[in-house]
């Protein structure tokens, strides 16, 4: 019920609620991302990068965490040169992970346009969209799976057997 509500003030309420059920039982990671989302919109950017950071450690090849982490950098007045240098070591991991995918050319022109370098960010990602025009619905569906959207991919496929003609006779 907290989440629903946008204020600060129910944000707050909601890190305190997590916080304390952190303390009775370790928070699922998926949590914990949520709770470094919470505390980027109050303002708490250190506790932030803390959580994001303890959560690279524990899901290394997760680009979602590794991207939200170069934001939560990216998002300082000056990243310091080490911080730039995480910031970079970090994109290029996701792009390892996930090459020309939506959050490794996103996070890459996140980070370009960031140091007043914007201009260089358009080609990858007119190059992204020209590629998403000549994807077929298998590589789509097998894109989905691997960044890890299930729910998505099932829905791309049920769609797809729904509007397969005479597929629905076979199932009872």
């Amino acid at each position: 019920i907290l989440l629903r509500r946008r204020t600060r003030q129910d944000r707050l309420a909601l890190i305190d609620v997590m916080e304390q059920i952190d303390t009775l039982q370790p928070l699922a990671p998926s949590a914990l991302f949520q709770l470094a989302g919470l505390y980027q919109f109050v303002g708490d950017n250190g506790r932030a990068r803390e959580l994001l950071q303890q959560l690279i450690n524990e899901l290394p090849n997760d680009p979602e965490v590794r991207a939200e982490y170069v934001f939560s950098l990216i998002n300082q007045q000056e990243p310091s040169k080490e911080e730039l240098a995480e910031i970079d070591s970090n994109i290029l991991h996701i792009e390892r992970l996930l090459p020309n995918s939506y959050v490794a050319v996103t996070t890459r022109a996140r980070f370009l346009h960031s140091q007043g370098r914007g201009a260089e960010a358009v080609p990858p990602i007119m190059q992204f969209i020209e590629n998403l025009k000549s994807i077929s619905p298998e590589q789509t569906l097998r894109l989905l799976i691997e960044q890890g959207k299930t729910e998505e991919a099932a829905r791309m496929f049920s769609e797809s057997l729904a509007s397969t003609p005479g597929f629905t006779k076979h199932i009872k």
